[in-house]
């Protein structure tokens, strides 16, 4: 097992060293007890590197937005360049072109991709009240969601003025239901009065 030394008995180019190998690994992982472990150090030297000075926040933080760098790095590269897999026959073969290569299939992350594009691209924001600006819309007219009356609506290429032509339809489609409904009641009740003679 290979022993640790703490930070107070390294001389300054071994500390140096040490600080780069840290903070190098904390911007590949973020991960406190592995990046001490990759530069051969415990934690409690990071918290005395800190506590003298030579260590600063200031170092930390840049190392954990390079990993933050990182990460978003592996996102575009699932969501946009995509990740290439070999194509086989269904029995465990893979597929070989002409020159003996293998075919290969590029594959998006589509979840990860419309996370990107809610992030990034006005059109997929949220709007200001919070309500998500996807393409689709589900009404329920007067149903449970689960009534074959529940209707969802692809919005692709609609603009706000034909949306809300929409909602203006549906609502009084529904106070036309509540008024029939009602004049039904009514006309059902006044079929059962009895009038009776003097």
């Amino acid at each position: 097992m290979v022993r640790r030394k703490s930070g107070n008995v390294r001389t300054p180019y071994q500390r140096e060293k040490s600080k780069k190998a840290f903070l190098d690994a904390y911007a590949s992982c973020a991960i406190l007890h592995r990046s001490c472990e990759i530069a051969n150090i415990v934690p409690t030297t990071v918290r005395y590197w800190l506590n003298s000075g030579f260590l600063t926040q200031a170092e930390i933080d840049s190392a954990y937005e390079a990993y933050q760098d990182r990460v978003r790095g592996v996102i575009h590269d699932l969501a946009i360049e995509g990740t290439d897999t070999p194509l086989n026959d269904g029995h465990g073969h893979v597929l070989l072109d002409s020159s003996g290569n293998p075919l290969m299939r590029n594959t998006k992350d589509i979840k990860v991709l419309l996370r990107m594009a809610q992030r990034h691209l006005p059109e997929y924001k949220d709007d200001y009240n919070g309500h998500s600006s996807n393409t689709a819309i589900n009404i329920n007219i007067g149903t449970s969601v689960n009534n074959l009356y529940y209707v969802g609506i692809d919005l692709h290429g609609w603009n706000l003025d034909d949306v809300r032509d929409l909602i203006a339809v549906v609502k009084k489609g529904e106070a036309n239901k509540q008024i029939l409904e009602h004049t039904h009641s009514e006309t059902a009740n006044a079929s059962n009065v009895v009038i009776e003679s003097p």
